[in-house]
């Protein structure tokens, strides 16, 4: 699907994105989180369109889908939790991965209409 030097620039991205956690004075995962929201917020410039107001929206398709990814990440990790969860957490655990299942599912219909 990528090219050979799509890959190539793949491998510097991470090399990108390990620099700037080096030179972050941040600790431990907000370190992480502003990387991630560096590369975030100019993913987000990318995908304007020419009129620096319009999105466009069939480039804004993989950062949808990636938020799909990180939900589904999240309720495996609640489902993995309610095996040693205490009894009184449960229908809180429950409920949280419900709340997610909704969400994702939202976010998944409005992919589907772009």
């Amino acid at each position: 699907m990528y090219t050979d030097t799509q890959q190539a620039i793949r491998l510097s991205l991470w090399n990108f994105m390990g620099s700037l956690l080096t030179a972050s004075n941040l600790k431990d995962n907000y370190a992480k989180e502003s990387v991630i929201a560096i590369m975030s917020e100019e993913m987000c410039k990318f995908i304007k369109d020419e009129d620096e107001i319009s999105i466009d929206m069939n480039s804004a398709k993989p950062l949808l889908k990636s938020t799909i990814w990180i939900l589904d990440a999240k309720i495996l990790e609640l489902n993995n939790t309610l095996k040693e969860a205490p009894d009184v957490a449960i229908p809180i655990v429950n409920k949280n991965i419900e709340d997610i299942k909704i969400l994702k599912q939202s976010l998944q219909n409005f992919i589907d209409k772009i």
